[in-house]
């Protein structure tokens, strides 16, 4: 018998993310978990406040949950499904989220800081008040999303023009900082 897999039945399934911890820990890389490890679904769990902070958590099913206020900042969430989950507060600063499926999910006031979004499709969620600057939605199937207040900026990539971005009530901000 493979090792994780004697590993995986010495696991709760209520406690989804000390699973991540485990293997993570065993591994010598996240290298080493590609394609080893079991497909973890989050399905009907509520973890408000959680830290998820550089998991290396690509192609998992989180449906109908609640991440409230938790941190994916830097998370590689590749090829996941995501579908009917509360976000609201959350970070994924620098996260990775290229091809996903994203369906009725709420991502308001969500720092989307520098996410990568690459061919993603996006369907019937809220990024109402989110921060998408500096954000990659390039090659994005984006289908009756609200984008009300969203923030963007120069180095926000967007399936559309910056036109389309303000009549769906996005807020262009531009770097201060570096203004002449």
């Amino acid at each position: 018998m493979d090792y994780l897999e004697d590993k995986r039945d010495l696991l709760d399934d209520e406690d989804v993310y000390l699973m991540t911890d485990l293997f993570v820990e065993e591994a010598d890389s996240l290298e080493d978990l590609e394609g080893s490890g079991p497909r973890r679904d989050y399905e009907w769990v509520t973890y408000n406040n959680a830290d998820f902070r550089r998991r290396y958590m690509s192609f998992v099913n989180i449906v109908s949950s609640e991440f409230r206020f938790s941190s994916f900042e830097g998370v590689n969430l590749i090829g996941s499904l995501i579908k009917s989950t509360d976000f609201y507060g959350a970070s994924f600063r620098n996260a990775d989220l290229e091809y996903c499926e994203v369906e009725k999910c709420d991502f308001s006031s969500v720092d989307l800081n520098r996410i990568n979004l690459q061919g993603a499709r996006l369907r019937r969620s809220n990024f109402s008040y989110s921060d998408l600057r500096g954000a990659n939605l390039s090659d994005c199937i984006i289908e009756r999303c609200g984008f009300r207040g969203a923030l963007f900026d120069d180095d926000t990539i967007l399936p559309f023009d910056n036109d389309r971005a303000l009549e769906l009530g996005m807020v262009y901000t531009p770097d201060l900082l570096n203004a002449g």
